[in-house]
C-alpha cells in the first residue's frame, strides 16, 4: 500500500437472512409441501406436537420448525419423525400423506 493511500477496508460477512426474513413466498416450495404433509400426519395420528417430538426424539421447537417450513429435517431426522408417526421412513410417511 502506497504512503497516505487509503487503507482497504474488510468486508464484514454478510450473515444470511433470518426465518422471520423470509416471506412465506421465498421458501421452496417442497420444503413447504413437506412441512404440510408432516403436520397432517402427526394430527392424523392424534398426536401434539409435544408428544410427537417426545415419540421422535427431538425439540418440540424443531418440530415447530418443520411444520412451519422454516426448517428441514436431515435424513436420519426424517426417519425419526417418520417412525414416530408409524410409518417405516420417510419415503412411505410422504406417499402417504398426498
Amino acid at each position: 500500500i502506497p504512503i497516505g493511500a487509503p487503507r482497504p477496508v474488510a468486508m464484514a460477512a454478510v450473515p444470511p437472512m433470518s426465518d422471520r426474513q423470509l416471506k412465506a413466498t421465498d421458501r421452496d416450495p417442497f420444503e413447504l409441501e413437506f412441512a404440510r404433509r408432516l403436520k397432517a400426519a402427526r394430527r392424523a395420528a392424534g398426536l401434539t406436537a409435544t408428544t410427537f417430538a417426545d415419540q421422535a426424539g427431538i425439540a418440540l421447537s424443531a418440530v415447530s420448525a418443520y411444520e412451519a417450513g422454516r426448517r428441514m429435517p436431515r435424513l436420519g431426522g426424517s426417519n425419526k419423525l417418520a417412525t414416530a408417526l408409524g410409518y417405516s421412513g420417510l419415503v412411505e410417511l410422504l406417499a402417504a400423506t398426498e
